[in-house]
C-alpha cells in the first residue's frame, strides 16, 4: 500500500458549514480525490490515542450509514491505523487520482494520531446559519441550542492550530467561497501546490449541488426572526467576533438557569417530534427502547433501517 501520510489532507469545520459544496469542488481536481463524511475513521479512537478493538471496530463500521455508502473494503489483517489509511488509499485508487483528502466534522486532533503530518482546509462559516441549519435538519429545536455545536467545533480548531500550526492551514470563509469561488479555489490549490482546474466548478452535471451563488451566504439577515438571532448570539458572539463577524443590532437575551432548562427542554422536544414524523413511531420507539434494554441485536436491526431512511433524505 502506499503511504499517503505526509500528503494526506483533511476538510474541518462545523456540520453544516458547506463543507459538502467544497469537498465536491476538490474532488473535481484532475489530481486530487476527496472522500465526504470520513469521521468513521476517529470516532472510536481515544483521547489518549488509543485505537478500538478490531472486532468492536468492524461491527461499528457494518452499522455505519456512511462506511455502508463508501464501497471500502475491509483488510481484517490490517491494525487499526493502517485499515483507517487503506479506505483513503482505495478511495485515490478508485479515482486514479494523485493525492487524497477526507471531509472530517469532530473529534480533530485524533487525526493527528493516525496521521500526524496531515494538513488541514478550515472552512468558516457564519455561526448563525450554521445554527439555522441545524434547526432544519431536526438536530436541534431552537436557536440556543442549535448555536452551541459550532462554538464548540471552532474551539476544537483553535486547539488543532496551537498543535499543528498556521503553516499546515488554510482558512477559507464560505461567504468568500460563494462570492469568488475561483479565487479561494485557487488559493487552495496554492496550499496543495496544485494549479487551479477549472473542473472545479463542472459539478453540476454530476451532483445535486449547484454553481456556488452568493445569494446563499448569511441568510440569517432575512431568514431569522429577531428572537432567534438573539438566542443564538447569546451563545455565539464571543467566537462570532473573534472569527471577524459583525453581531446584529438585536438587544442581547440574557439566559439565565431556568431558561436555558426551558430550552433545552424544547429543544429535546420537537426533536422528538421530528423523529417521530421521519422515521415513524414504531422504529422511533425501537430506537429508544433497544439501547435502553441493551439489547443488541435489536439495536442494530433499528440502526440499519434507520440508515436507509436517512439515505433518502440525503442531498
Amino acid at each position: 500500500m502506499t503511504d499517503q501520510t505526509d500528503q494526506t489532507l483533511f476538510l474541518i469545520g462545523a456540520e453544516r458549514s458547506g463543507t459538502t459544496l467544497l469537498r465536491i469542488m476538490l474532488d473535481h481536481h484532475p489530481e486530487l480525490a476527496f472522500r465526504n463524511e470520513f469521521e468513521f475513521a476517529v470516532d472510536l479512537v481515544g483521547d489518549d490515542g488509543s485505537f478500538p478493538p478490531m472486532d468492536a471496530y468492524v461491527r461499528f463500521l457494518g452499522l455505519s450509514r456512511t462506511f455502508s455508502m463508501s464501497g471500502f473494503e475491509i483488510d481484517r489483517q490490517l491494525a487499526y491505523p493502517d485499515l483507517v489509511k487503506s479506505f483513503l488509499e482505495q478511495k485515490r485508487r478508485r479515482d486514479g487520482k494523485r493525492l487524497v483528502g477526507a471531509t472530517i466534522h469532530r473529534h480533530f486532533h485524533r487525526i493527528l494520531t493516525i496521521w500526524p503530518d496531515a494538513r488541514f482546509i478550515h472552512l468558516i462559516r457564519d455561526g448563525r446559519d450554521v445554527a439555522r441549519s441545524r434547526i432544519r435538519e431536526g438536530w436541534a429545536g431552537n436557536g440556543w441550542v442549535a448555536a452551541h455545536e459550532w462554538v464548540e467545533v471552532e474551539r476544537e480548531i483553535d486547539r488543532l492550530v496551537e498543535r499543528v500550526g498556521q503553516g499546515r492551514m488554510v482558512e477559507v470563509r464560505y461567504e468568500e467561497l460563494l462570492a469568488d469561488p475561483e479565487g479561494q479555489l485557487s488559493r487552495i490549490c496554492g496550499f496543495l501546490g496544485l494549479d487551479y482546474a477549472p473542473a472545479m466548478l463542472d459539478f453540476e452535471g454530476d451532483s445535486t449541488y449547484r454553481r456556488p451563488d452568493p445569494r446563499f451566504a448569511q441568510r440569517w439577515r432575512s431568514e431569522a426572526s429577531p428572537r432567534q438571532v438573539a438566542l443564538i448570539e447569546s451563545v455565539q458572539s464571543d467566537m462570532l467576533t473573534r472569527r471577524g463577524y459583525t453581531l446584529s443590532d438585536n438587544p442581547p437575551i440574557r439566559v439565565g438557569r431556568l431558561r436555558r432548562w426551558w430550552l433545552g427542554l424544547h429543544s429535546r422536544l420537537v426533536c422528538t417530534r421530528f423523529r417521530m414524523k421521519r422515521y415513524g413511531l414504531r422504529l422511533w420507539a425501537s430506537e429508544i427502547l433497544s439501547r435502553r434494554l441493551k439489547m443488541r441485536r435489536w439495536a442494530e436491526r433499528t440502526r440499519l433501517a434507520i440508515n436507509e431512511i436517512q439515505k433518502r433524505h440525503l442531498k
